[in-house]
């Protein structure tokens, strides 16, 4: 089995880099007005506040890429989904701010056939040509652009 760790670039960072300190501002300033100890405010701000951080860091550290000789694992923090490679149509490079399983705008855009349409899997391993030369490897009638 390939492991791919993910393509990380400063978009993604800066924006996760925000919401963890704009969380940590609100709770400073409630820490100084004693918000955080003398109301209910603070114990909602923290029950809300603490997931997010901990899911930012579990979506940084926890993302990364798999491939054996049937099937394609991504891994982006909770969430753990396989894609049998029989299904994967094209695969393309291209820089894109969709949603998908990856921490760079450099993406791989997978097509995977479902049921009658394709649906595109978004990831961005570090090393596209590793991953598309391991992909061609296992399916050459794959049709690979950009990479």
């Amino acid at each position: 089995m390939r492991y791919y760790p993910p393509k990380r670039d400063w978009f993604v960072a800066g924006n996760f880099l925000f919401a963890i300190v704009l969380l940590f501002g609100i709770f400073v300033h409630l820490y100084a007005t004693d918000a955080l100890t003398a109301g209910v405010e603070g114990g909602i701000f923290l029950l809300a506040a603490l997931p997010v951080v901990v899911l930012l860091g579990w979506l940084w550290f926890g993302t990364h890429y798999r491939m054996d000789s049937k099937t394609l694992y991504v891994r982006c923090g909770p969430i753990n989904k396989a894609f049998p490679l029989a299904a994967i149509r094209y695969v393309k490079a291209g820089r894109s701010i969709q949603g998908g399983y990856a921490l760079s705008l450099y993406r791989l855009h997978i097509g995977i056939q479902s049921h009658r349409a394709v649906d595109e899997l978004i990831i961005a391993p570090a090393d596209f040509k590793r991953f598309a030369d391991d992909l061609r490897r296992l399916r050459p009638d794959v049709v690979i652009e950009g990479v």
